[in-house]
């Protein structure tokens, strides 16, 4: 059991090895996909509303209680090593889905805006384990990417209202102390409708004391991936996006 559960989550244990720490109002209804399933992607991909692409595999959307829709991920290994372990990880320190609900506790709890975790679900096997996260899904948002650079990009106005809106978000998050280690284009969204800017890929994130030049680390590879995705898009952010994003504060 965890020391401490984030305030309005409960913990379970359920047979074979699986760890549930969710939402309170929503910790049966986990309980049951994962019994009738085996786990919690599984019941998604049967029972969801649809699918989204995702970095290395698919996320499945979830109608949930209260009119909410969850987007439901599984942990996958990325790299050489996905070649070997495939979906495994050592169970070594917290599991990736308990650890990303604790940083997204505590980053929300200080004004950083990020799509709340519902579920975390974890499979233990021996030494290994798998597992789940569920989060709230983000209505009409789209990627920094997408919004910029994609077929459907919006227009100037709307892109600097977003660029501006991801530079506040950055400058919350930077503030925390926090470091994520993949911060890229793809990893921030905005909501078209309220011009509000999400941050994802918590996984990727670890918050305490922030390593000696970690803030410009971020930054560079912020960068960086604009730059990619530039060259593989063939679109430019505008000098104006540009100068949006740091009117913002974010970098």
């Amino acid at each position: 059991m965890l020391t401490q559960l984030p305030h309005g989550y409960a913990e379970r244990r359920v047979s074979g090895g699986v760890q549930i720490v969710a939402r309170g109002d929503v910790l049966q209804l986990v309980a049951d996909a994962v019994q009738e399933a085996g786990s919690l992607y599984q019941y998604a991909l049967r029972n969801g509303s649809g699918r989204l692409a995702g970095g290395r595999g698919p996320v499945a959307l979830l109608e949930a209680p209260e009119g909410e829709k969850w987007a439901v991920r599984h942990c996958w290994r990325g790299g050489a090593i996905a070649r070997v372990l495939g979906d495994r990880h050592l169970r070594v320190g917290d599991p990736r889905p308990i650890a990303e609900l604790q940083v997204q506790s505590i980053l929300r709890s200080r004004g950083v805006a990020t799509p709340q975790v519902t579920a975390a679900v974890v499979y233990e096997e021996g030494l290994w384990y798998r597992g789940d996260v569920a989060t709230v899904l983000i209505p009409e948002a789209t990627d920094l990417a997408g919004l910029s650079l994609g077929e459907g990009r919006w227009s100037q106005e709307e892109r600097e209202r977003a660029w501006y809106a991801a530079g506040v978000l950055l400058r919350a998050f930077f503030a925390t102390g926090a470091q994520h280690s993949d911060l890229n284009l793809r990893n921030i969204i905005v909501r078209r409708d309220t011009g509000e800017a999400f941050l994802l890929d918590l996984d990727q994130c670890a918050h305490g004391e922030r390593p000696r030049g970690a803030h410009s680390t971020m930054i560079a590879r912020f960068h960086r991936s604009r730059r990619k995705l530039e060259r593989l898009l063939g679109r430019q952010v505008s000098s104006r996006e540009l100068a949006a994003l740091k009117r913002g504060g974010g970098l």
